[in-house]
């Protein structure tokens, strides 16, 4: 979720990064959106298979070099389509742009990216903080006298 919400930030800053009109930018959108996916979907998938061969590897797992080979080479082959589809992404994109917004979608992209570093190592700052501060303790105040009804009086 976080990831997609970002995505959305870094369509709406690349209009103006790249000083697209208005036509240049509804021909560019699909293809950034395209070039995202394509990331995500690949990244997403590599992650899995990483994972797999942690659990494969751990040390508590029974090792089966055969399982093991077999990740690695669906690890490999993976990473070399998702460098052609992120190519394939990259060439839409640059069919649009001339050098110079190539140029500066590359230089964007790195800033984008470190942007969202930044913000991530914020966020986790925020939650360390929040879980190392000491929790005052809650104390039990007696009821301040208005707060306590009054006394009847009886006038004989």
């Amino acid at each position: 979720e976080v990831q997609r919400l970002f995505d959305a930030y870094i369509v709406i800053r690349a209009q103006e990064a790249l000083k697209l009109d208005d036509d240049q930018f509804s021909q560019f959108l699909p293809r950034l959106r395209a070039l995202q996916q394509t990331r995500r979907r690949n990244e997403q998938a590599h992650n899995q298979l990483i994972a797999e061969l942690g659990r494969l590897t751990g040390p508590n797992a029974q090792f089966d070099a055969a399982q093991v080979r077999e990740k690695l080479k669906a690890l490999q082959d993976l990473d070399g389509r998702a460098a052609a589809e992120l190519q394939k992404a990259y060439d839409a994109i640059d069919q649009l742009l001339d050098v110079r917004r190539q140029a500066r979608f590359r230089v964007f992209e790195l800033q984008m990216e470190r942007r969202k570093l930044e913000l991530m190592l914020q966020a986790r700052r925020g939650d360390a903080a929040r879980q190392t501060e000491p929790q005052a303790p809650i104390k039990k105040l007696a009821p301040s006298p208005a707060a306590t009804p009054p006394k009847q009086i009886r006038v004989p």
